[in-house]
């Protein structure tokens, strides 16, 4: 049977290019078949953010594909060893999970109990397409995230949470998702954006001054040559790191990401409301720091805070910074449910150990020099010495100890 003459490869190729046959139109990216795209892009596996008790989790989900062409293909700055989204101030390339529920963590007797083995999502999110940045109060109690919302050069970050009832099953509760913030622009790119402090009444966020403006271009012109001097005397080996900074222009696009205004909102439970009372506490006056990180103090009066300090590395990424540290007192403390103003003498009389020391009801914030300690060791850890007994599983004293230190 006679066939008709085929077409070379190279008459293929040119049909197929863009703007062939006298055409200008570009060729649009494909999809596969319904079947072959679900099994591509299906839904991938769960993963839990557990509470810091355990007692409860986050179950997010994901998709297997879950960047898309528009995420790939965004305006990225590369600046002190990493690799910012100017749209959102995050990490480039983030993956976000595209559904938040909460399951509760069945301990013992509970068990048994069937309805709290079940993952209840979270409402009132259907405006969003992605969600991040997930962290849990001290009690499990509310849970803290990003909501991103829009797409382009339109998405934003929104802080939101979520408050959970430990003393009803969660299928009897409609956890919704309260929004926190959602004018300021979140600031991720050198920081974690949120994090609760003290026992979950407080949470703190990050967000871009608002006068930082729009994301700093390069000149068109430089102003001058860019001069890399080696004062070293002796030749060494040294690592190699990618997208550091490298002009005086990488030091100022730097600290228009790492700039931050720090934000204490303060969270309350009110009778008969489902959503948390929000009131919120710029700190430092909202004037903005290159924020590292911020820890409360143990009596939640105080704030230790590191930040980063100039002149900023050439040859190290932004996490090997020169840093400086703070402390800070805040005009009231950070707790729910404050401590107690005194101590009070709660310790009992013990058969094997000598009388203690008398211990009157005194502030917290004053010494008591009346206090002296007992010094005693019982014989059983002297007995036990690790210097003088072979299997002994006591330290050595203080005077033996300071020796083999030496």
């Amino acid at each position: 049977r006679a066939s008709a003459p085929s077409e070379s490869l190279e008459a293929r190729a040119a049909a197929s290019r863009p703007g062939s046959h006298g055409g200008a139109a570009e060729m649009a990216y494909k999809t596969p078949g319904k079947k072959l795209w679900e099994v591509a892009d299906g839904e991938g596996e769960p993963q839990l953010v557990f509470a810091p008790q355990n007692n409860i989790a986050a179950v997010v989900k994901h998709r297997q594909l879950p960047l898309k062409i528009e995420d790939l293909s965004s305006e990225v700055a590369k600046v002190a060893g990493s690799r910012i989204s100017t749209r959102l101030n995050t990490k480039e390339r983030l993956v976000y999970a595209e559904s938040v529920e909460i399951k509760r963590i069945l301990k013992g007797d509970q068990a048994d109990e069937p309805d709290l083995e079940e993952a209840v999502p979270v409402g009132g999110v259907d405006e969003y397409n992605g969600f991040r940045y997930f962290d849990w109060s001290l009690d499990g109690s509310r849970l803290a995230f990003l909501g991103r919302k829009g797409s382009g050069n339109s998405a934003r970050l929104d802080v939101l949470l979520v408050t959970v009832d430990h003393s009803k099953p969660l299928a009897a509760q409609k956890l919704h998702a309260q929004k926190i913030e959602t004018t300021r622009k979140v600031n991720a790119a050198f920081i974690n954006p949120l994090r609760f402090l003290g026992d979950g009444s407080h949470l703190l966020c990050y967000f871009q001054p608002e006068s930082a403006g729009p994301f700093p271009e390069a000149p068109a012109v430089p102003t001058g040559p860019h001069i890399k001097e080696n004062t070293a005397t002796q030749k060494a080996p040294a690592r190699t790191y990618q997208n550091l900074i490298a002009t005086s222009h990488d030091e100022t696009v730097y600290e228009y990401f790492a700039r931050s205004v720090a934000v204490l909102f303060r969270l309350r439970n009110l009778p008969g409301q489902a959503e948390a009372k929000v009131e919120s506490l710029d700190l430092n006056d909202g004037e903005s720091e290159m924020y590292r990180s911020i820890s409360l103090s143990p009596d939640r009066k105080h704030l230790l805070v590191s930040l980063t300090a100039k002149p900023f590395s050439y040859t190290l990424p932004a996490s090997g910074f020169a840093k400086t540290i703070q402390v800070w007192r805040l005009s009231s403390g950070i707790c729910e449910h404050p401590v107690p103003a005194s101590h009070e003498k709660a310790l009992s009389k013990h058969p094997a150990y000598p009388e203690r020391a008398q211990v009157t009801a005194i502030s917290f914030d004053e010494a008591d020099h009346t206090y002296v300690p007992v010094e005693f060791t019982h014989p059983a850890v002297i007995a036990n010495d690790c210097t003088v007994k072979a299997d002994g599983w006591a330290d050595p004293g203080a005077g033996k100890l300071s020796e083999l230190e030496l």
